[in-house]
């Protein structure tokens, strides 16, 4: 049976959990009205009293079992990431004047950590968690699941794209997801690009990887379609054309050279038993 002292200390870890997570929540939910950009601010903390910080939030997640830190999640990575989150949440919080209680500040710190794990799990960065550094920051876990939610169902043949918008667009991942969609609503509707409709995942690179002028990006790709077809160095190549609308796509700056190389057999033919996943959208790099 647990005595006085065991039951006040799992009130105290409790208590000051509450506490950490009500400053997070709220920190979070202000965050549209900084200016600049709080991830790159200045230190605040000695490198010393960063390692200290996380070298005590690890211990009490690891004695209280926290199975989020097990697997393929890189703990050394994550404590140079931790250290950043914690180093930005300090910037911000100085910049609005919110004074951060020594007492909070392992307990936000192992809030930290076990967003940062649960969030690398989510968009399969457990063997490199600084790429959920942004992410974190902004966004807590209020991301996780995003892939299952309603409003994105037309997005889940490309699971790519929840990744890329977690690392690539961090502040708001749902905005940029509803403009992909509604960008890639416009394209398939305009008369202009009827051609490529038979390759739908087109729309989706052009809206994810050319999110500026899209329509412009997918003009170049008729184009030079149009102008490998017509050449007569790849005429064997006719019988397939997809691999032209592939040049296209992943090789604008010289088309020619990657359709060599797969004559060559340098490259290997890519398989278009499903075009759209030909064209599926890379992982964005990561953020530091």
């Amino acid at each position: 049976m647990a005595n006085a002292a065991d039951s006040n200390v799992a009130i105290n870890e409790s208590n000051l959990r509450q506490g950490a997570q009500l400053l997070a929540d709220d920190v979070r939910a202000h965050m549209g009205t900084i200016t600049g950009n709080p991830v790159r601010g200045r230190k605040g903390l000695s490198s010393y009293t960063l390692s200290n910080i996380f070298d005590r939030a690890h211990s009490v997640a690891v004695s209280n079992d926290n199975q989020t830190l097990t697997g393929d999640f890189n703990m050394r990575s994550a404590a140079d990431a931790l250290k950043k989150i914690i180093t930005n949440f300090e910037e911000y919080c100085r910049r609005k004047n919110i004074d951060i209680a020594d007492h909070l500040k392992v307990p936000l710190a192992q809030l930290f950590l076990e967003e940062l794990s649960l969030n690398a799990q989510e968009f399969d960065c457990a063997d490199q968690p600084e790429k959920m550094i942004s992410l974190t920051f902004y966004q807590g876990i209020s991301c996780l699941g995003l892939n299952e939610e309603g409003e994105f169902e037309s997005l889940r043949g490309t699971p790519g794209i929840f990744k890329h918008a977690a690392v690539g667009n961090p502040k708001d991942p749902r905005e940029f997801l509803r403009k992909v969609i509604k960008t890639i609503d416009g394209l398939n509707e305009d008369p202009e690009f009827e051609s490529l409709r038979g390759t739908p995942g087109i729309f989706k690179y052009a809206a994810v990887n050319n999110p500026k002028d899209p329509r412009e990006f997918l003009r170049k790709v008729i184009k030079t379609i149009d102008e490998l077809k017509e050449d007569s160095e790849f005429e064997s190549l006719r019988g397939t054309p997809g691999i032209f609308k592939h040049a296209a796509v992943h090789s604008p700056k010289d088309p020619q050279a990657w359709l060599r190389k797969v004559m060559s057999g340098e490259v290997t033919m890519p398989q278009w038993s499903n075009a759209a996943t030909g064209i599926e959208p890379p992982s964005p790099p990561s953020q530091g």
